[in-house]
C-alpha cells in the first residue's frame, strides 16, 4: 500500500523551471479615440482580453495627444492632471462586482502610489511611468542633463516629463490589478473563521482567463476635455479657447503561462481582489461617513474637494480644515482616532510618500511590527463587524461649501466563490 499523499493545489507553485512567468502585450496596442471639448466619450474600441493564461494584472499605457487654442480665453488645469483625462474605468471579472471601479484616473494613481503592484518606485515620485521627479529634475529633464547617475552619461527618458500641460502631450500608466500580493495571507470564510493554522505568502486571487466565462473588456470614458468642476477633467477654458485631444491606449499583461496542473498553478482563494472609490457628501460637522463595502479593507485614501473653490472651478480642500479624523467599528471603538499630522506622519513612515493635497489615507496591510510585511491580518473585516464608519470634524469657523465631497478609494478583498 501506497503512503504517498495527494499534492495539493499550488504545492509546487513558484518553483525555478515550473513557474513561467510572462509581461507582454495584450489584445490592444494603439487604440486611438478622439476625445471632445463639450462631452464625455465612451471608449467603444478597446477589444476584449486575451483568453489564455493566468494574469495577475494589467497595465494600460495612456498617451494624449493636444492642440490648445487660446484665443482671447483662458485656461486652468486640473490639480488632477493629467489622470483626469480618464473620466471612469471599470474592469469587471466577476459577475458581483467590478475589479476596478473609478469616477476619475486620479484615483488609480492613488490606489498604485499607496499599493503598488510592483515594488516602491513608482510611490516615490508618483511618476507612475510619466512625470519624473520634479525635485529630483528641479532644474529640467534629464536630457537638459540632470539624470540619477551624473550628466556625463544621461540615459533619456522615453515617456514625456512634466511640463505645461496646454503644450506638453503627457503619457502615463494606469493600472488594473486582478490580484494582489501579500507576505502573510490568513485564509478565512465569510464569518471570518480561519481555514488555516498559519499564515502564507499568496497571491490573493490570480485571474484564470481561459474560458467562456473570462469574455472580459475594460470600460473605460474620457473625460470632456474642457469643464465646469475640475475634479471631473483636465482642464477649464474659457473665452473662446479651444482644446482638441486625441487618446491612445495600449494594454499590457503581466502573470504566468498556464500549466493546466493544478500543483504548479498558484491557488485560487474565495477572496478576490477589488480597488473600488466613491464619492460622499459632506454635510455638517462632525460628517458621518458610513462605510458601505462588505469585505476585508486593507487600507483606504480619502481625497476631499470642493466645487466651489478656485473661482468656481474647485480645489482640493486642504488637510489643515480637519481638526480630527477617526476610523471607528463596533458602534464605539477606535481603529485610528487621528488628526491630519498624525495621518500624514503616518503615511510617510509607512510608504517613504507625502500625498498630494487633499489626500488622506489609512494602510491597514502593513505589518505594525515595523517588518514591512503585507498582510490581511489586520484588515477591517465589515462583515463581521458592525457599523465602520469615518467621522471628520472640522476645524472651528470652516464649512465646506456646496457640492464638497470626499471620494473614499478602498483597497480591499470581497469574498467570493473561486473561479
Amino acid at each position: 500500500m501506497s503512503n504517498a499523499q495527494a499534492v495539493a493545489p499550488g504545492q509546487y507553485y513558484g518553483l525555478p523551471g515550473l513557474t513561467q512567468f510572462m509581461e507582454l502585450p495584450d489584445t490592444q496596442i494603439g487604440v486611438t479615440v478622439t476625445g471632445a471639448q463639450a462631452s464625455t466619450t465612451n471608449v467603444n474600441t478597446l477589444s476584449q482580453l486575451t483568453q489564455d493564461n493566468i494574469v495577475f494584472w494589467w497595465e494600460i499605457d495612456v498617451a494624449i495627444s493636444q492642440t490648445y487654442t487660446a484665443g482671447t480665453g483662458a485656461e486652468t488645469t486640473s490639480p488632477y492632471w493629467p489622470w483626469s483625462f480618464l473620466a471612469s474605468v471599470q474592469l469587471s471579472l466577476q459577475s458581483m462586482y467590478n475589479n476596478v471601479q473609478v469616477d476619475n484616473g486620479f484615483d488609480l494613481m492613488l490606489f498604485e502610489a499607496l499599493w503598488p503592484t510592483r515594488g516602491y518606485a513608482m510611490a516615490e515620485n508618483l511618476n507612475l511611468g510619466a512625470n519624473p521627479d520634479e525635485k529630483a529634475y528641479a532644474a529640467g529633464p534629464p536630457q537638459q542633463g540632470v539624470p540619477y547617475f551624473g550628466a556625463v552619461n544621461p540615459q533619456l527618458y522615453l515617456t514625456t516629463p512634466s511640463a505645461t500641460p496646454q503644450t506638453q502631450n503627457p503619457n502615463f500608466c494606469v493600472t488594473l490589478p486582478g490580484s494582489f500580493y501579500l507576505d502573510e495571507y490568513w485564509d478565512m470564510d465569510m464569518a471570518g473563521n480561519l481555514l488555516t493554522e498559519v499564515a502564507i505568502p499568496a497571491r490573493v486571487s490570480p485571474q484564470y482567463m481561459a474560458g467562456a466565462a473570462r469574455q472580459v473588456t475594460p470600460k473605460v470614458v474620457l473625460a470632456a476635455g474642457s469643464v465646469t468642476d475640475e475634479s471631473t477633467g483636465p482642464y477649464n477654458l474659457t473665452g473662446n479657447a479651444t482644446i482638441a485631444f486625441t487618446t491612445t491606449f495600449s494594454v499590457r499583461r503581466v502573470g504566468l503561462y498556464s500549466t493546466e496542473n493544478p500543483a504548479t498553478d498558484p491557488p485560487v482563494y474565495n477572496w478576490q481582489y477589488q480597488r473600488i472609490s466613491k464619492s460622499y457628501p459632506l454635510i455638517g460637522s462632525p460628517v458621518t461617513v458610513k462605510i458601505d463595502e462588505s469585505s476585508q479593507i486593507l487600507g483606504m485614501f480619502l481625497r476631499f474637494w470642493d466645487p466651489t473653490l478656485a473661482s468656481g472651478v474647485g480645489a482640493p480642500i486642504a488637510i489643515t480644515n480637519i481638526q480630527y479624523i477617526q476610523l471607528l467599528y463596533g458602534g464605539s471603538l477606535y481603529r485610528f482616532n487621528d488628526t491630519p499630522k498624525t495621518m500624514q506622519r503616518r503615511i510617510m513612515d509607512q510608504h517613504r510618500l507625502l500625498l498630494p493635497a487633499g489626500v488622506l489615507a489609512w494602510d491597514l496591510s502593513l505589518d505594525p511590527d515595523g517588518s514591512g510585511k503585507l498582510t490581511n491580518a489586520y484588515a477591517l473585516n465589515t462583515l463581521v463587524t458592525a457599523s465602520p464608519t469615518i467621522i471628520i470634524t472640522w476645524i472651528n469657523g470652516y464649512t465646506p461649501g456646496a457640492g464638497a465631497k470626499v471620494v473614499v478609494g478602498y483597497h480591499e478583498l470581497k469574498y467570493v466563490v473561486a473561479q
